[in-house]
């Protein structure tokens, strides 16, 4: 038997959220724009699920378009980041999605101001306070992985290197509900701060901003590199 220590990683990386996220919100808007209110409207889509405003303001996205997007970055935040490489059944990949959805909404943040800094182009101000949900995540993953590991030293798995490597995954899979939800019921904010985002109008008509810089920051996953 093969007793080779394995790890399961919790890949919630700056790469793996753009691409989840999709790095730019594109949005054609109807006229009279408010970018205070499209940069709260989406955030407030993206991270809790709230459609009615961000579907109110824009000519290409209804409704059920805009809450099919969140659901879509929900999910993969978990099978694309949290689950990487497992293979979650749909009892799992529910709860997963369930806690994602508290843990999205359980960020703090409230927008502030925007202000014109040129031709269709705005700066507007957001405060928030800097989760540490995904440390305290991947604090649990790490503890799992000694366990899963110390079972594999005492003989705990049987059959082959590969069928023992299953083994584990599922029993990672098994358990990574409860500690999502650990994770979120210890999650801890930091102080308040301020980030600006930068919202314009491109040359197709659309006003765009990047959300992924918002949630690398309230998520405190470091610095997104240019």
């Amino acid at each position: 038997m093969d007793n080779k220590k394995k790890n399961i990683i919790i890949a919630i990386t700056i790469a793996s959220i753009l691409v989840v996220v999709g790095g730019i919100v594109c949005l054609r808007v109807f006229s009279g724009f408010d970018a205070e209110k499209y940069v709260s409207a989406v955030l407030d889509q993206n991270m809790k699920g709230k459609v009615k405003t961000v579907a109110s303001m824009t000519k290409n996205l209804d409704e059920k378009e805009a809450k099919q997007q969140y659901e879509d970055l929900v999910s993969g935040f978990v099978t694309d980041m949290l689950a990487r490489g497992l293979t979650l059944n749909e009892e799992q990949k529910e709860q997963c999605v369930k806690v994602a959805k508290k843990i999205f909404a359980g960020m703090k943040y409230e927008v502030q101001k925007s202000e014109k800094i040129g031709k269709d182009q705005y700066c507007v101000t957001v405060k928030y306070k800097k989760s540490d949900v995904v440390k305290k995540l991947q604090a649990l993953a790490e503890q799992e992985n000694v366990n899963i590991n110390a079972k594999v030293e005492n003989g705990e798995y049987r059959g082959t290197a590969e069928e023992i490597t299953n083994q584990m995954q599922a029993e990672f899979a098994a358990n990574l509900p409860k500690m999502m939800e650990e994770a979120y019921k210890t999650m801890e904010f930091g102080k308040t701060e301020t980030m600006e985002l930068t919202v314009k109008k491109g040359d197709n008509g659309l006003y765009k901003f990047d959300a992924s810089e918002f949630i690398i920051k309230i998520m405190d996953l470091g610095e997104k590199q240019d």
